[in-house]
């Protein structure tokens, strides 16, 4: 669970999580994609053995939308889904770092938040593959 600090940072966390939540919605009527999410949620609670986060990695490969909805669980609520996803999130980009791109706000986000220092370490090591836009340097 995401602990805050102050109501400016609680305001800017649900402006980013809503916006990563309507992107999500977004994809599932665009793609039919609510069993992925089930999926891969199931998979996540039930299972947090390396081969299983590799074969969910694997599952996502280079697909915008599942890593989309891979990143929302990261962002979510439920703090052991959170850390697992994250670990899941961290192996994708080593493969494709290009997913990164469209969630680097959220990433960064998540960083400055009370969370699990497992979802910080998955977060700080995908930067290692990631090339940061100028936009970003210095936050």
């Amino acid at each position: 669970m995401i602990n805050v600090q102050n109501e400016k940072d609680k305001c800017h966390l649900k402006l980013v999580v809503d916006q990563e939540i309507d992107r999500i919605r977004y994809y599932h009527c665009m793609a039919g994609l609510q069993s992925i999410v089930m999926d891969i949620g199931e998979q996540l609670r039930s299972d947090s053995s390396k081969p299983t986060i590799l074969e969910i990695a694997g599952y996502i490969g280079s697909e915008e939308e599942r890593f989309a909805l891979l990143m929302g669980m990261v962002a979510g609520p439920d703090q052991k889904l959170s850390q697992r996803a994250a670990w899941a999130v961290s192996h994708c980009l080593d493969a494709f770092p290009e997913l990164a791109a469209p969630h680097m706000d959220i990433m960064l986000e998540l960083l400055r938040m009370d969370m699990h220092d497992a979802v910080h370490r998955c977060i700080l090591r995908s930067f290692e593959s990631i090339e940061f836009p100028e936009r970003l340097h210095g936050r």
